[in-house]
């Protein structure tokens, strides 16, 4: 539990350093970033998406599987 407790203390503080951090940026560099901030939570869901389809259709098979064998053997 330790770890688990240092692991937090430590996210803690780069959470600070980087919100309290201020560089000031051009627009474009702002544009750039308001695309990061919106297109990453869109790509990062997509992936997870198919993550669980994937894993969806594996466990689907593996059920069919089981009452492929318990219904006709």
């Amino acid at each position: 539990m330790e770890f688990f407790r240092r692991l937090g203390e430590r996210h803690e503080q780069i959470k600070k350093k980087i919100h309290g951090t201020r560089i000031p940026l051009s627009k474009n560099g702002q544009r750039v970033m308001g695309f990061v901030y919106f297109t990453a939570p869109i790509i990062g869901g997509y992936y997870v998406m198919k993550w669980t389809q994937r894993r969806a259709d594996a466990n689907f098979q593996l059920e069919v599987h089981h009452i492929f064998k318990t219904c006709y053997l």
